[in-house]
């Protein structure tokens, strides 16, 4: 019989907000970036197996309450609680 008993391990922890992390995107082209928005105004940037931010962005001035690559993974939108979207070229990363 199998067990419906979920089982999670934690395998890093990732350092790079200062405060709680509201949103996440993984670049859905590769696969291999993902995008964290949070609590501290910063949106942030990592390489998929790396355990350290690769990049991180600000300019909102209120926390980010989402984050979505666009189709070519060179752009990021992200959205705070109380202004507009943003869009972020990552071009040169």
């Amino acid at each position: 019989m199998a067990s419906s008993t979920k089982r999670s391990w934690k395998l890093h922890d990732f350092l790079a907000h200062g405060s709680n992390v509201n949103c996440l995107a993984l670049g859905h082209k590769s696969g291999r970036v993902l995008v964290t928005g949070g609590d501290d105004k910063k949106v942030n940037l990592w390489a998929v197996g790396k355990h350290n931010c690769i990049m991180s962005l600000s300019g909102h001035t209120t926390p980010i309450a989402c984050v979505k690559f666009g189709h070519t993974e060179e752009l990021v939108c992200a959205g705070s609680q109380t202004g507009g979207p943003q869009d972020l070229g990552l071009r040169s990363c």
